[in-house]
């Protein structure tokens, strides 16, 4: 039932749509649902520990100053969702998924005015982001519930068919 999963970073966000800040926030809430309901485990490390891989992986960002790096510490703090109810954390996702799925609709509506050589989001990249929060959204219901009827025979995937960063995280 439990699969290991990394989390994956999109190569250029600073270029992504603002859907896609909340597509990230969405899916590490979903991800801690999916944790917190036992459906997944963290990867053990054998060689090595969570903080060097996290020093390894923004290594490359450490020549820029402004704004600070983040640091190992205040990442670990502020994805810590042991705290955070399991319900809240769907609600929050689910929450997530709607508002990116908004935005992205806003924007396809928006980027049928602009040539399409000089918009920085492409309708079809746009509307790739809109299967991705309506399928988190339909896939969170099914989490809800198969929490709520103590259901142990789910398996995760992740299908990258959709959108190369940002997956959908299927509970079959």
């Amino acid at each position: 039932m439990a699969l290991h999963y990394l989390t994956s970073v999109s190569q250029n966000p600073i270029s992504s749509p603002p859907s896609t800040n909340l597509l990230v926030i969405k899916r590490k809430q979903y991800l801690a649902a999916l944790s917190k309901a036992e459906y997944l485990k963290h990867k053990e490390y054998e060689f090595t520990t969570p903080g060097k891989v996290f020093a390894k992986r923004f290594e490359a960002f450490g020549a820029i100053q402004h704004p600070p790096p983040l640091v190992y510490n205040d990442f670990v703090k502020g994805s810590d969702f042991h705290k955070v109810a399991q319900n809240d954390l769907i609600v929050s996702a689910t929450e997530c998924f709607q508002s990116s799925k908004a935005t992205a609709d806003k924007l396809v509506q928006h980027t049928k005015r602009i040539d399409a050589q000089f918009g920085s989001a492409q309708t079809e990249e746009l509307r790739r982001l809109v299967k991705v929060s309506v399928s988190g959204s339909i896939y969170l219901q099914r989490l809800r519930q198969k929490i709520a009827s103590s259901s142990p025979d789910a398996t995760v995937t992740f299908d990258f068919d959709t959108h190369k960063h940002y997956c959908i995280i299927k509970l079959v």
